[in-house]
């Protein structure tokens, strides 16, 4: 395999280690705050974002997590009809990101010491990117990965425009060898700029406000990973605590959907401020059920790293 050359960011803040990190309490955040530099420009060469393959979305094995999952009790609000254009509330298709409400979202793309990855990201506020953990972070040493580039609104190699980061976080339980880890698989990026391209809204603790949603992302196995794609899908409760599921069928939407946001009442036109709300992203497979996603559930943590990334990961 060809090596790498991995330029890492300096770490200005880095509170974790892994010695410390596997005593660490789960609702600790950590973060990273990185100086200006120009070695993404050296590092992001054209060919090596061709090079950049899709991050695989971590398969869980089904026996390992419990009970069979609660569905939805019946009467919660459904979206509305124009969430996909027609009256049912399943529907997949390509997206177009210089229309509402994808416009908010792109590739984010990293260094592994495995090589170069691609996942899925949006703004959830003004200059502040949301994604999974585990495209940000490993989870088994705590091992920040490297040299981050967001692509805003990509499409078929283009980009309205390209940020780096200043700083980024994770809650330290995504650092774990246990299942308890899928509640933390979510990550925020303060970038260098974007506070003018708008945002996602945001829904925590939102549980029986919606019995389905779609979820966006940049999947490798439909149109090549070059197309943003929407696909809806049912919401239930997952098997693993503070972890929902999405039952959209669609077994192409894996690799590199990774990040990619669920979004809560759905909206194409309009501006009504409490439509396109982020609910959860994408995180993990139960075996090889790759039509059904998980996706931590958004509660008051989530505001809480929220705050603590718009403040640039100031203690």
């Amino acid at each position: 395999m060809r090596a790498l050359p991995v330029f890492c960011v300096t770490a200005i803040a880095l509170s974790c280690g892994v010695a410390h990190v596997a005593h660490a309490q789960p609702t600790r955040i950590d973060s990273v705050r990185t100086p200006p530099t120009s070695s993404l420009t050296d590092f992001w060469s054209e060919q090596r974002l061709w090079e950049a393959t899709e991050e695989p979305v971590p398969v869980v094995d089904p026996s390992t997590v419990g009970a069979a999952e609660q569905e939805p009790s019946p009467g919660q609000r459904k979206l509305s009809a124009n969430s996909a254009g027609r009256s049912s509330s399943l529907a997949r298709a390509s997206g177009n990101v210089t229309t509402r409400p994808l416009y908010w979202a792109g590739k984010f793309f990293f260094a592994k010491t495995e090589g170069v990855r691609v996942c899925s990201a949006q703004f959830i506020a003004p200059g502040v990117l949301i994604t999974a953990a585990h495209c940000v972070r490993d989870d088994t040493n705590g091992t920040w990965y490297a040299n981050f580039l967001y692509k805003h609104q990509y499409n078929r190699g283009r980009s309205a425009r390209d940020f780096s980061t200043e700083c980024f976080a994770t809650y330290n339980g995504w650092v774990s060898r246990e299942n308890t880890k899928w509640q933390w698989d979510y990550a925020m990026l303060k970038l260098r700029g974007g506070d003018d391209v708008g945002h996602f809204g945001t829904h925590t603790n939102w549980w029986g406000a919606y019995q389905n949603a779609p979820k966006v992302g940049y999947p490798g196995a439909i149109e090549n990973g070059q197309v943003i794609q929407v696909d809806f899908g049912n919401l239930f409760k997952g098997r693993s605590q503070n972890v929902i599921g999405l039952g959209h069928g669609n077994q192409r939407n894996a690799e590199g959907s990774s990040g990619g946001a669920w979004v809560g009442n759905y909206e194409t036109t309009g501006n009504n401020p409490r439509s396109n709300v982020i609910i959860s992203v994408t995180s993990h497979h139960l075996g090889d059920d790759r039509g059904t996603s998980y996706g931590p559930y958004l509660d008051q943590r989530a505001e809480q790293l929220l705050n603590h990334v718009k403040g640039g990961c100031r203690r």
